[in-house]
């Protein structure tokens, strides 16, 4: 039998049960996952294809991992956002800019951004951080249509935002 730290692998089928790990008393530790991943491709009195459902959750785990390292702020954009209201507009046309808000609509997911306004075809494209200063992000955003365009938001916490639409007007945005 190899050796493993603090535990001797086993070579029956609760082996290959990422909840026990290879000691037999749960995922040491100490355990790299380099490691591990030799003992998960031929673990001690088993065949190649006992371990594939084991193999095959662990690498979505650490796929996930990969994906989850992004930037704080990429992570911080991840949802659905609604519109709610609007700032600094004119008062002849506030009620209408607000109407206008909430039916707006941006969706990050990864790199992906979808834009959905009011009486228009939703626009998807993706995008990639260009600027991060204090709570103000700006994003360059390339559509499916090739178009290059500037995307401004303020992040005031968690569940809050405002989209910068220009001549210091703001719609505020509210994390679903």
């Amino acid at each position: 039998m190899s050796e493993v730290t603090q535990g001797t692998a086993r070579s029956n089928p609760t082996w290959c049960d990422p909840k026990i790990g290879p000691s037999g008393r749960g995922v040491d530790k100490t355990v790299s996952v380099r490691r591990w991943l030799s003992f998960a491709a031929h673990p001690p009195g088993s065949s190649p294809l006992s371990c594939l459902s084991s193999k095959a959750a662990l690498l979505c785990g650490l796929l996930a991992l990969v994906t989850a390292c992004g930037h704080p702020a990429e992570r911080a954009l991840q949802g659905q956002w609604l519109g709610s209201a609007v700032e600094n507009f004119d008062p002849g046309v506030t009620a209408a800019a607000t109407g206008w808000a909430r039916g707006t609509s941006l969706e990050f997911s990864g790199r992906r951004l979808k834009v959905t306004l009011p009486a228009q075809t939703p626009k998807i494209g993706v995008y990639e951080l260009a600027a991060i200063e204090d709570r103000t992000v700006k994003l360059n955003v390339l559509s499916s249509e090739g178009e290059s365009s500037e995307l401004e938001l303020i992040v005031d916490d968690e569940q809050t935002m405002r989209w910068v639409m220009g001549e210091g007007r703001t719609m505020l945005l509210h994390k679903k």
